[in-house]
């Protein structure tokens, strides 16, 4: 099964530590992940700032890296439910729905996944809460 991770703009910004931990834990559990290199932020501050016709140069771009992907597994609830709720690429519509069917959030994923059984039900692992910045 192959996972890629999507590092949000604001984590691969100010963050980069969650961009690395979450590519050690994801590997830890057993997944085989890929970092697609050209890619860049999911469109949300655009569209959150009145650019909605911007974002889908963002779109596009997510389009081209995130396609043929078993999962995607971000750190960011904000940015997976962005993606959820309105990844549209008129030219690739198809790629398009199934990225919005394959994308979970870190921890959403490892609770409803195989690896479940992997991570468990408890952690000795140091946790952190992030409080939603939008």
């Amino acid at each position: 099964m192959e996972v890629a991770l999507f590092v949000p703009c604001y984590i691969d910004q100010f963050y980069q530590n969650v961009g690395v931990a979450t590519l050690q834990l994801l590997e830890k559990v057993g997944c085989k992940v890929t970092f697609p290199l050209q890619q860049t932020c999911c469109g949300l501050p655009l569209t959150n700032s009145g650019f909605a016709n911007l974002a889908r140069l963002c779109d596009t771009n997510f389009v081209k890296n995130f396609t043929g992907f078993d999962y995607i597994v971000a750190p960011s609830g904000s940015c997976v439910l962005h993606i959820k709720e309105h990844l549209h690429d008129d030219k690739y519509i198809g790629e398009s729905l199934q990225i919005r069917n394959t994308i979970y959030e870190l921890t959403e994923f490892l609770r409803n996944s195989q690896y479940r059984t992997v991570v468990g039900n408890r952690s000795t692992w140091r946790e952190k809460y992030y409080s939603i910045c939008c």
